[in-house]
Protein backbone atom coordinates (compact mmCIF):
# COMPACT_ATOMS: atom_id res chain seq x y z
CA UNK A 1 0.00 0.00 0.00
CA UNK A 2 1.15 3.53 -0.68
CA UNK A 3 2.80 5.17 2.33
CA UNK A 4 0.89 8.39 1.77
CA UNK A 5 -2.41 6.51 2.24
CA UNK A 6 -1.71 4.39 5.34
CA UNK A 7 -1.55 5.60 8.92
CA UNK A 8 1.85 4.01 9.57
CA UNK A 9 3.23 5.30 6.29
CA UNK A 10 2.05 8.83 7.02
CA UNK A 11 3.56 8.64 10.52
CA UNK A 12 6.92 7.72 9.00
CA UNK A 13 6.68 10.28 6.17
CA UNK A 14 5.96 13.06 8.66
CA UNK A 15 9.46 12.60 10.06
CA UNK A 16 11.16 13.30 6.74
CA UNK A 17 12.47 16.70 5.68
CA UNK A 18 10.35 18.60 3.10
CA UNK A 19 12.88 18.16 0.26
CA UNK A 20 12.68 14.39 0.70
CA UNK A 21 8.87 14.51 0.64
CA UNK A 22 9.08 16.51 -2.59
CA UNK A 23 11.51 13.96 -4.03
CA UNK A 24 9.18 11.09 -3.13
CA UNK A 25 5.95 12.60 -4.44
CA UNK A 26 6.63 15.51 -6.79
CA UNK A 27 9.80 14.58 -8.71
CA UNK A 28 10.35 12.95 -12.09
CA UNK A 29 11.24 9.75 -10.25
CA UNK A 30 7.90 9.85 -8.43
CA UNK A 31 6.17 10.31 -11.76
CA UNK A 32 8.02 7.37 -13.32
CA UNK A 33 7.19 5.17 -10.32
CA UNK A 34 3.54 6.24 -10.27
CA UNK A 35 3.85 7.80 -6.82
CA UNK A 36 3.07 11.40 -7.74
CA UNK A 37 0.53 13.27 -5.67
CA UNK A 38 -1.46 15.66 -7.87
CA UNK A 39 -0.51 19.32 -7.54
CA UNK A 40 -4.04 20.19 -6.38
CA UNK A 41 -3.86 17.57 -3.57
CA UNK A 42 -0.25 18.16 -2.51
CA UNK A 43 -0.80 21.20 -0.20
CA UNK A 44 -3.45 19.27 1.76
CA UNK A 45 -1.07 16.30 2.02
CA UNK A 46 1.68 18.57 3.42
CA UNK A 47 -0.79 20.04 5.94
CA UNK A 48 -1.76 16.52 6.99
CA UNK A 49 1.91 15.65 7.58
CA UNK A 50 2.29 18.82 9.67
CA UNK A 51 -0.69 17.73 11.74
CA UNK A 52 0.88 14.29 12.18
CA UNK A 53 4.10 15.94 13.40
CA UNK A 54 2.26 18.04 15.97
CA UNK A 55 -0.10 15.26 17.15
CA UNK A 56 2.43 12.43 17.09
CA UNK A 57 0.08 10.10 15.22
CA UNK A 58 -1.48 9.64 11.81
CA UNK A 59 -4.95 8.48 10.90
CA UNK A 60 -6.41 6.69 7.92
CA UNK A 61 -10.17 6.95 7.55
CA UNK A 62 -11.08 4.34 4.95
CA UNK A 63 -8.19 5.57 2.79
CA UNK A 64 -6.91 2.11 1.95
CA UNK A 65 -9.89 -0.13 2.55
CA UNK A 66 -13.59 0.59 2.74
CA UNK A 67 -14.96 0.21 6.24
CA UNK A 68 -11.56 0.27 7.96
CA UNK A 69 -9.91 3.14 9.81
CA UNK A 70 -6.51 3.10 11.50
CA UNK A 71 -4.22 5.07 13.76
CA UNK A 72 -0.43 4.84 13.36
CA UNK A 73 2.72 6.02 15.08
CA UNK A 74 6.35 5.88 14.00
CA UNK A 75 8.84 3.64 15.77
CA UNK A 76 12.40 4.87 16.41
CA UNK A 77 15.72 3.25 17.13
CA UNK A 78 17.96 4.39 19.97
CA UNK A 79 19.38 7.14 17.76
CA UNK A 80 15.93 8.59 17.13
CA UNK A 81 15.75 7.41 13.52
CA UNK A 82 12.49 5.99 12.21
CA UNK A 83 12.70 2.25 11.69
CA UNK A 84 9.05 1.40 11.19
CA UNK A 85 5.56 2.14 12.40
CA UNK A 86 2.82 0.57 14.44
CA UNK A 87 -0.79 0.83 13.32
CA UNK A 88 -4.05 -0.23 14.90
CA UNK A 89 -6.94 -0.83 12.52
CA UNK A 90 -10.57 -1.04 13.48
CA UNK A 91 -13.90 -1.07 11.70
CA UNK A 92 -14.67 2.52 10.77
CA UNK A 93 -17.97 2.34 12.62
CA UNK A 94 -16.12 1.72 15.91
CA UNK A 95 -13.10 3.96 15.37
CA UNK A 96 -14.42 7.00 17.28
CA UNK A 97 -15.41 4.89 20.28
CA UNK A 98 -11.99 3.18 20.38
CA UNK A 99 -10.22 6.52 19.87
CA UNK A 100 -12.16 8.16 22.70
CA UNK A 101 -11.53 5.19 24.98
CA UNK A 102 -7.78 5.92 24.97
CA UNK A 103 -6.33 4.60 21.75
CA UNK A 104 -3.68 7.32 21.45
CA UNK A 105 -2.15 6.86 24.93
CA UNK A 106 -2.33 3.07 24.60
CA UNK A 107 -0.59 3.14 21.22
CA UNK A 108 1.96 5.66 22.50
CA UNK A 109 2.82 3.39 25.44
CA UNK A 110 3.08 0.34 23.18
CA UNK A 111 5.43 2.24 20.87
CA UNK A 112 7.51 3.33 23.88
CA UNK A 113 7.86 -0.29 25.00
CA UNK A 114 8.75 -1.43 21.48
CA UNK A 115 11.35 1.32 21.18
CA UNK A 116 12.94 0.11 24.42
CA UNK A 117 13.16 -3.35 22.89
CA UNK A 118 14.52 -1.96 19.62
CA UNK A 119 17.18 0.02 21.50
CA UNK A 120 18.19 -3.04 23.51
CA UNK A 121 18.46 -5.20 20.40
CA UNK A 122 19.93 -3.04 17.64
CA UNK A 123 20.02 -4.43 14.14
CA UNK A 124 23.48 -2.94 13.66
CA UNK A 125 26.23 -2.42 16.24
CA UNK A 126 27.27 1.16 17.04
Amino acid sequence: MAANKTSGGKAMLAELEPPMIDQLFRSNNAEIGGDTIAAAEYPAFLRELESVRSNGFAANFEGTEEGVSALGMALHNRHGHVVGALSVATPATRFRRVFDAGLVPALRETCRQLEIDIAANPAEPD
